[in-house]
Parts: C-alpha cells; sequence; structure tokens
C-alpha cells in the first residue's frame, strides 16, 4: 500500500504537467448551424432510393397477402368438394383378403 501511494505521489504531478500544454494549445470547435446533417443535398439520393424500396416492399407485401389469403380458400373449398367423406378401414382386417 505504502509503495502504491508513494509511486502516485511522484508520477501524478507529471502526468499533470505534462497534458497542461495540450489543453492549452486545443482549437476551439464551433457547433454547426445546420439542424440536419448533410442538408445540403447530399445525401437526399441515398433517402430517395431508401425510402422508394421500403415503400414497394410494403407494397409488395401487402398485395401478396391478400392475394394468397383468397387463393387459400379457393383452394380449400376445391379440396373440400372433390373428395368425398373418407372413412377408416376396421383394423384388424375382418377378412383375410386384407
Amino acid at each position: 500500500m505504502h509503495l502504491c501511494r508513494a509511486a502516485w505521489r511522484k508520477l501524478v504531478p507529471l502526468a499533470r504537467a505534462s497534458s497542461t500544454p495540450l489543453l492549452r494549445n486545443a482549437p476551439l470547435r464551433s457547433m454547426s448551424s445546420s439542424s440536419v446533417p448533410g442538408s445540403s443535398g447530399d445525401g437526399l439520393i441515398y433517402y430517395l432510393v431508401v425510402g422508394v424500396s421500403v415503400a414497394g416492399a410494403g407494397f409488395y407485401i401487402y398485395r401478396t397477402l391478400h392475394r394468397d389469403k383468397a387463393r387459400y380458400a379457393d383452394r380449400a373449398s376445391y379440396i373440400e368438394g372433390r373428395q368425398p367423406e373418407w372413412k377408416a378401414k376396421p383394423w384388424p382386417p375382418q377378412s383375410g383378403n386384407e
């Protein structure tokens, strides 16, 4: 414990002295006056492409789900209409032929 404390007391003033000139020479930064980054039109084409892609994907999903719902109902009614009522054969078979 004593060794750590002695090292701390010896090295802290050196660290403070070496970092002080760096803080004094740092340039001042000003905040940008623009409210939206890239509002000069740099990324506008990318936003348009992404927006149109998302809108197209949404329309495709909506159309596919509604078309599949109607197709499923038609297919289910067709299958129910063509199959006669199925009856299970008795088990074990009553005759020796089966």
